[in-house]
C-alpha cells in the first residue's frame, strides 16, 4: 500500500466516490471513535461526532500532502467535536 493512499482516497471521495468514502470512514473510525469515546463516555454521541468529522471532511476538502496529516487533522477534529459536545451537553 503506498503511503498517501487515505489521501488519495480522500481526494476521490471529496470528487463523489462514495466507495473511496466508505473506504476511508472503515480505515479511519475505530480510532475516531476511541478518541470521541474518551471524551464523551457515550456510544450515540461519540458516532454523532465521528460522523459530523467526516462531514467535515468532505464539505471543507482541505488538502493534505500526506497520510499523516490527514490523520492529524482527523485526531484534531474529532477531539474539538467531542469537547464542544461535551460542553454543550454541560450547558444544557
Amino acid at each position: 500500500m503506498e503511503k498517501n493512499d487515505d489521501v488519495l482516497l480522500l481526494i476521490k471521495a471529496q470528487n463523489g466516490d462514495n466507495d473511496a468514502f466508505t473506504e476511508l470512514f472503515k480505515r479511519k473510525a475505530k480510532e475516531l471513535r476511541l478518541a470521541a469515546h474518551i471524551v464523551l463516555h457515550n456510544e450515540p454521541e461519540t458516532k454523532k461526532v465521528v460522523t459530523e468529522t467526516f462531514l467535515q471532511l468532505l464539505t471543507r476538502k482541505p488538502k493534505f500532502e500526506n497520510d499523516e496529516t490527514l490523520d492529524s487533522w482527523l485526531r484534531s477534529a474529532v477531539k474539538r467535536n467531542a469537547m464542544q459536545t461535551s460542553k454543550n451537553a454541560v450547558i444544557s
